[in-house]
């Protein structure tokens, strides 16, 4: 019996978690019609529906949603056994700090997904306030952290090590009568890189 193709579970796994073809098509850089062809053979192959399209996007069915438990898997396994066959696995223990500002949602499918790609690594997650990750950056408190600034502020000037992550606008909104919305812009830092994860050799 021929089993499932590798491709098509990615992407049939890009496409739950971004919740739409269109927005899964460019993380696989993929057309949004090959999207459509693969996930169609994948049903076929299934021989059941495995995500409901619609307005708001696509989501899994119920067989859907069970097949993504043992794809995501496949995968990390698939994925494993290439790093190790190449020498690159990943392994060892990684500390992050992460400001409790970050979207909690993001984060945790960010973290979710390294653990399945990397199931050898050991995540430590600490949630800390931006100012403390600044502060402790030296400190071999962390090997990354994810903290905010806000631009212009004293003493929240750009990073001198670091690596600018993204933009965002910061509103400011008072009752009526009162001062008008205040608009700046954060940027979000990733503190400096203390490599603790090794390759196997």
């Amino acid at each position: 019996m021929r089993g499932f193709d590798t491709d098509q579970l990615r992407t049939f796994v890009m496409v739950a978690d971004s919740g739409s073809l269109s927005a899964a098509a460019p993380r696989l850089f993929l057309s949004q019609s090959s999207v459509s062809e693969q996930l169609r053979k994948l049903e076929e192959r299934a021989g059941v529906p495995l995500l409901t399209r619609g307005r708001k996007g696509a989501a899994p069915t119920p067989a859907g949603t069970r097949l993504l438990e043992h794809a995501r898997r496949i995968l990390a396994l698939n994925d494993m056994a290439l790093q190790e066959l190449r020498g690159r696995a990943l392994e060892g223990e990684l500390r992050l700090a992460v400001t409790d500002y970050f979207r909690p949602a993001e984060i945790a499918g960010m973290l979710r997904r390294l653990r399945e790609r990397h199931p050898l690594l050991r995540l430590h997650v600490t949630v800390m306030k931006s100012a403390v990750i600044d502060a402790t950056a030296d400190m071999d408190a962390f090997d990354i952290g994810l903290s905010m600034r806000i631009v212009g502020t004293r003493g929240h000037g750009a990073a001198r090590r670091g690596t600018l992550l993204r933009r965002e606008a910061l509103s400011w909104v008072s009752a009526q009568g009162e001062a008008g919305a205040c608009r700046k812009h954060c940027r979000w830092c990733c503190c400096p890189i203390r490599a603790r994860c090794t390759s196997s050799s």
